[in-house]
């Protein structure tokens, strides 16, 4: 059976990411942006490969024939299909996007090779402690940036963390 998302990407942005992380079962997605829901035979973008599932959204990543163009500010249909019983995660994920973090609401994400994911926090009082615990996935040495202000990097970060505790 079919299960529909949609996701509205941001104006001026590069693309996104879309992560389907089964539990069981073999879950596919394909993604169009024409307003029609997506299909196994119509669709701009698909992961159907047995397992796990990562779709690069980009202007250049379209299914070739399909007539798909990326468009940043449009919203896109995201079609999740298994022929058979299945359980799976969703995330969508902006490149060079920024994340607002809310106060003990957990958020996830993929960073994918040499990429970076930005998340933003706003503290009330710069006196408060605030506390940050990074996760990282099979085989992955996770590094974490903070800084007051600014994006950080490497190079100018006022907290850096790298490895695992």
């Amino acid at each position: 059976g079919w299960r529909y998302f949609r996701y509205s990407l941001a104006n001026a942005s590069q693309g996104f990411y879309v992560s389907v992380q089964p539990s069981y079962g073999d879950p596919d997605v394909f993604l169009s942006n024409s307003g029609d829901a997506p299909s196994q035979a119509v669709h701009g973008w698909a992961g159907y490969a047995y397992g796990a599932d990562v779709v690069r959204v980009t202007a250049n990543s379209s299914v070739e024939g399909m007539g798909a163009t990326f468009c940043a500010g449009c919203t896109y249909t995201i079609g999740v299909h298994s022929s058979g019983a299945t359980e799976y995660s969703i995330t969508a994920s902006r490149i060079g996007g920024t994340t607002l973090l809310q106060d003990g609401v957990r958020s996830e994400g993929q960073v994918y090779g040499g990429s970076y994911t930005r998340f933003k926090y706003y503290v009330a009082d710069r006196n408060a402690g605030v506390h940050i615990r990074l996760e990282a996935g099979r085989g992955a040495l996770p590094q974490l940036f903070a800084s007051f202000g600014a994006a950080p990097e490497r190079s100018s970060a006022t907290f850096y963390a790298t490895g695992y505790s």
